[in-house]
Order: structure tokens, then C-alpha cells, then sequence
């Protein structure tokens, strides 16, 4: 770089055409290396600010003068101080805290290569920021860095990078919020707060935390517990598994696109926050996490290893995923507490939710839910239940049974009439139901609040009496067996062989009693008579057009197939469409007939159909296979 000359006379010709920045260039590249390896250089920050600032300062010899001539001319070195010299003399004065000027107090020998990171150059704020004017409202917090306080916070300061202090006196500091600044690097200064308990750095632009970093936060912080790096500019994070008594990370808006392959090792980790990011992969190491209780995975891009272990979670946030709910579920979640699985686009409500014998929190908002099944009644540990955006028609009359529930958001959807058994949810105390076409109760009674409707509806009940009465609709092809199972179900005596093989005519209609038994809300159980009517649909394709006339949400459905012929010819994809277009909540039950005669066996079949009607028809309950000869 040219080298400033004080003795140069001329009048306003020093353009920057003869000037060139490869010393600063050079300079920046050094601060670069002492920021992604701060224990590898025995001199500081403020080292090579001197420097830069000797170049054109006329303070010191060392830079004066274009050529080795001219400075012998001029008795440079006879006339001048070298700035080598002055660090020298500085360096051997202590300051009161014991360390000496210039010098790096993190300073470790390392014999090794440095391999530096070319993607995370950052920008160095301490010089050419360094004589910007600060906002007044760091100004105004700036006191309290002298203070006894126990906790710092500077959140929203515009700061670009932390102002240097006697950060090593304030070691009674526990906790520091660094919060939407402007920082582009950990702030080695905070290194000095020993009894740190608590960092956030979320909102800032910080591209690396290197190893050697890692290794000095745990050096020097040893009782940091929690770390919140929420909304950085983070592809990766090399050695975190050296901050091992960590108990709270947020890692969330970030750039990782995999697990950090340490972070497994945090054995002592209880909150985790990986949300936000574009993670591809989940390492099945942290399954040795056996302390994490609460973890956020929303918005990634992949679900959970089936071999992940998390029998130890409570609470679950997976929101945004897009995946099938049984890439999620495919291990155990059986202690859960909390679970939240808005925006995942499911059309209907989650089977494997009802094995989730401790859940207390279940948020299923913005998805295309239609009806709340019978099964929720098996939820007893429910408290909060949010289908806030969904697309929900029906409730289910078991709902009655959570005696627990104590907020309900039906917000923004289809109802029409709510079930009176929600009156039997006396802990019941927010319900919300805005943006729904609600004509029962009275649009009077609804603005008047939870109380007014729960007494609305449990009035409607009072003097009601129970009737246990349904329809059980028996569809399929003609020949298939519909009228022979039906009777054999109803046990009623069978018909000579020749009427046995006439097909039904229309829709035969008859009626069927059994006793069963009814479970109070309260737990105890009783024998009653329950009536069933059924119907026999005639098969032939001449009927198709008139059956979906006759078809009600309150039914159950038997649809019978015939296990010799192939599933096209039975039409079994006719029936589930046509039913689920009707009459999506009504439970079906897919039975095949003439296993005596079929190649395949009876798991077989009945894995295959699974296989391949389960996902998307929700409403089917069960598949059955029977023979004729035995059953």
C-alpha cells in the first residue's frame, strides 16, 4: 500500500488513483481469521485497529515516507518512533484487571493448520463503524451495564457491535438480551460474564459460531443454561455438543439443512427449537436425548425416524410439515402432553391421536378437518382442543364425555347445529365458535357467551329421552353374499337354497334388536335394547342411480365384496367415493366374502385393502374377511 508521506507538498494531487487498499484488504483478512479462530492469535481487535489507524496518523515512523530512500534521506528511524516499538513498551504495562494491552486474553498455542471458513466473512463493524453515532436508545440502556443489576438488556439498540467496556469487572451478570440488533459475530467481550445463565442473541445476522468459540463459551460460561440463536443467519454449527450443561436452545429461522451433528451429545437439553429450517435429514442419535421434553420441528422438510426415541417428550410442535400424519406418528408419543399440528392440510381427524392416553393441548387449526368422530370421547385427559379454520359439519355426540375439556375453538367453520351433549361440559369456560353458520342455538344465545350456551343446550336435553335406535346399510355388487351375511349376522333362519340365490330387488327393509351396553359420562355401564334397521341395496348397476337418495349421515355402512373377483369388478372405489361424498363421517366396514374360494389369505386381503383404502378414506373403521362355510 502507498505509504503516507508527510513530507509530500503537493497541492491537491493525492487522488485515488494512487492509491491502493491491499494493506486494509490484508488487514480485514486477519480480523476475518481472528473471529473464526479467536484463540489461535496472541494479538486483539484493537491491535489492528492501531495499525490501520498508523498508516495515515503520522504518529509513528513506521509507515512514513513511498520509498526505502526517501526514509534514510529523512533519518526516518534516528527521527521517528516505530510503531513496533510503542506495542512492545505497551505490552509489558498491566492494566488493573491484569491483562496486557493488545494482547488476546484467550490466547491458546495451536499447533495445527487453520482451515478457514471462505463463506462466512463478515463485516468489520469495530472499524468502519466504529465513529458512528449510536441511537439514543442504546444510550439510554448503556447505564445499565454499570449497575448491579443481575441482568442486561439491549435488545433493539441498532447495535452493530458491542461497545467495549470493562466487561471482565461485571462477572454478577446472569443474563444479557442482545435481541434485534445488527450484529454479524458472537461479541467476544461477553466471554467475561462467567455466572451467564441466560444469552439471546435471536434476530441478528450471526453466520458462525466456529468451534474454538464453542470451546471458549464453555471454558468461560460454564452455568450457561439457556441459548437462544432464533433467527440468524446459521448453515451450520460445528462443536455444540461442547456446551453440554445447555437446557434450552433455539436454533429456529435459521439455514440448517441437517441436524448439527453434535447436538445429540446434549444429553442435559429439556427445550429444542428446530423450527423454520431447511432440514432434509433427522440424525437417530438424538434419540439418546433422554432429558428433551418440549421440541418444535415446524416447517422442515422431513419427519421423524421411525427408531427415534420419545417416550420422554410432553410437548410437540410440528406445524407446517405436509407429511402424512404416519411419518410423524411412526414411533412413540405416548407421554405427551401438548401437540400441535396446524397447516398440515389433513381432511380428517387423526386416528393415531386417540393412543395418546396423557395428551392435555391439541391444536389441529388450518387444516380441512369435516367432522369431530365418535372416537374423540377416548381423549379423557383433553383440556384444550383448538380446530380453529377447518372444515367441520359435524360433532360427534360423544364429545358429551370430556368432562375435562375447559376451551374449545370451533372458529371459522361449517357448523350448523351443535350437538346437545356439549351442555353435559361443565368445566367447559371458552368456547368460541365466530364465523360459522350457526342456527342452533340462536344467534341471541350465542353472543351472550360460553355460560349462556352450555345452559341453552343442557335445557334442550332436559326431558329428552334417549333412543337407541340406527340404520345398518349393506352395499356392494350383486352375488356378493349381502343378503346371506346380513341374515347371518341378524341370526335370523335361513332361506331354501333356491330363494338363497336370488338377487335382491330394490331395497329390502327389515328390522333387527340386540342388547348392548351404554356408558354414562360417569364411567358406569348398563344393558339396553338398541333397534337397528336395515337395509338391503340391490347390487344390479340398474339401482346406482336412486341409492344416493337413500343414504344418511346416522347409519353405519357394510360394504361386501367378494374376495374371488377383482376389486374392480366389485366396485369397491364406486362405494367409498360415493358414501364419503354424502356422507363423509359415517363409519364403513369393508367385508369380504368367499375366502374358501379365494388364493390369497386372509391377512393377505386384508393388508392390501388396508394398505390401500386406509389413507384415504378415514371414515373405514375395519376390514373383514369371512367364509362361507365356516362363518
Amino acid at each position: 500500500q502507498r505509504r503516507a508521506d508527510q513530507n509530500q507538498k503537493e497541492k491537491k494531487k493525492s487522488s485515488f488513483e494512487s492509491l491502493s487498499p491491499l494493506f486494509l484488504q490484508f488487514l480485514d483478512c486477519v480480523w476475518q481469521l481472528t473471529q473464526q479462530f479467536p484463540t489461535s492469535f496472541q494479538f486483539d481487535d484493537e491491535f489492528l485497529l492501531l495499525i490501520f489507524d498508523s498508516i495515515s496518523s503520522y504518529r509513528f515512523g513506521t509507515f512514513m515516507n513511498l520509498t526505502e530512500k526517501e526514509r534514510t534521506e529523512c533519518d526516518i528511524r534516528q527521527n521517528t518512533i516505530s510503531l513496533w516499538t510503542w506495542v512492545h513498551y505497551q505490552s509489558t504495562q498491566t492494566s488493573k484487571d491484569g491483562t496486557q494491552k493488545y494482547q488476546n486474553s484467550f490466547y491458546k498455542q495451536n499447533p495445527n493448520k487453520l482451515h478457514p471458513f471462505p463463506n462466512h466473512v463478515v463485516f468489520w463493524s469495530t472499524l468502519y463503524l466504529r465513529y458512528s453515532k449510536t441511537s439514543s436508545i442504546f444510550d439510554e440502556k448503556l447505564g445499565l451495564l454499570r449497575s448491579d443489576l443481575p441482568y442486561v438488556t439491549l435488545s433493539n439498540s441498532k447495535m452493530v457491535f458491542l461497545p467495549t467496556l470493562e466487561w471482565s469487572h461485571m462477572t454478577h451478570i446472569e443474563e444479557v438480551d442482545l435481541s434485534k440488533n445488527l450484529l454479524c459475530y458472537f461479541p467476544p467481550c461477553l466471554l467475561h460474564l462467567r455466572r451467564l445463565r441466560c444469552l439471546i442473541l435471536q434476530e441478528n445476522f450471526v453466520a458462525l459460531m466456529p468451534p474454538e468459540l464453542m470451546s471458549l463459551m464453555a471454558s468461560n460460561l460454564p452455568d450457561l443454561r439457556i441459548l437462544s440463536l432464533k433467527n440468524n443467519n446459521l448453515d451450520f454449527l460445528p462443536g455444540i455438543e461442547l456446551l453440554s450443561n445447555l437446557m434450552s436452545l433455539d436454533l429456529s429461522s435459521n439455514r440448517l439443512n441437517k441436524i448439527p451433528f453434535g447436538l445429540a451429545q446434549l444429553t442435559q437439553l429439556e427445550y429444542l427449537n428446530l423450527s423454520k429450517n431447511p432440514i432434509t435429514t433427522i440424525d437417530i442419535r438424538m434419540g439418546n436425548m433422554l432429558g428433551l421434553q418440549v421440541l418444535n420441528l415446524s416447517e422442515i422438510m422431513t419427519g421423524l425416524p421411525s427408531t427415534y426415541q420419545t417416550q420422554q417428550l410432553t410437548d410437540l410442535t410440528f406445524d407446517s410439515v405436509g407429511r402424512p400424519l404416519s411419518d410423524t406418528f411412526a414411533t412413540d408419543f405416548s407421554n405427551l402432553r401438548s401437540l400441535s399440528l396446524i397447516n398440515n392440510k389433513y381432511d380428517y381427524f387423526p386416528q393415531q391421536l386417540f393412543s395418546l392416553p396423557f395428551l392435555e393441548k391439541l391444536a389441529l387449526d388450518n387444516n380441512s378437518i369435516i367432522c369431530i368422530p365418535l372416537e374423540i370421547s377416548q381423549m379423557s385427559s383433553l383440556r384444550t382442543l383448538s380446530l380453529a379454520n377447518n372444515q367441520i359439519q359435524t360433532i360427534s355426540q360423544a364429545i358429551g364425555q370430556m368432562s375435562g375439556l375447559t376451551c374449545l375453538n370451533l372458529t371459522n367453520n361449517h357448523l350448523v347445529n351443535l350437538p346437545l351433549q356439549l351442555g353435559f361440559l361443565s368445566q367447559l369456560e371458552t368456547l368460541l365458535l365466530d364465523g360459522n353458520p350457526i342456527k342452533f342455538p340462536a344467534k341471541e344465545v350465542l353472543i351472550s357467551g360460553t355460560k349462556a350456551i352450555l345452559t341453552q343446550l343442557k335445557s334442550s336435553l332436559s326431558g329428552s329421552v334417549p333412543v337407541y335406535r340406527t340404520k345398518l346399510m349393506v352395499i356392494g355388487q350383486d352375488n356378493v353374499g349381502k343378503s346371506t351375511l346380513l341374515r347371518w349376522v341378524t341370526k335370523k333362519k335361513k332361506l331354501s337354497n333356491r330363494l338363497d340365490e336370488l338377487s335382491t330387488d330394490g331395497i329390502d327393509i327389515s328390522e333387527w334388536s340386540f342388547t348392548g351396553e351404554k356408558i354414562s359420562t360417569s364411567g358406569t355401564k348398563a344393558k339396553v335394547q338398541i333397534d337397528v334397521s336395515t337395509w338391503d341395496f340391490a347390487g344390479q348397476d340398474l339401482y346406482y342411480t336412486t341409492h344416493q337418495f337413500f343414504l344418511s349421515s346416522r347409519s353405519v355402512y357394510l360394504l361386501v365384496w367378494k374376495t374371488t373377483l377383482p376389486e374392480e369388478e366389485s366396485k369397491i372405489e364406486y362405494w367409498l367415493q360415493l358414501i364419503s361424498s354424502r356422507v363423509p363421517e359415517a363409519p364403513i366396514i369393508i367385508v369380504g366374502t368367499h375366502l374358501d374360494e379365494a388364493t390369497s389369505s386372509k391377512e393377505s386381503i386384508t393388508r392390501d385393502l388396508s394398505d390401500k383404502y386406509s389413507r384415504r378414506f378415514r371414515n373405514i373403521r375395519s376390514f373383514h374377511v369371512v367364509s362361507n362355510l365356516n362363518q
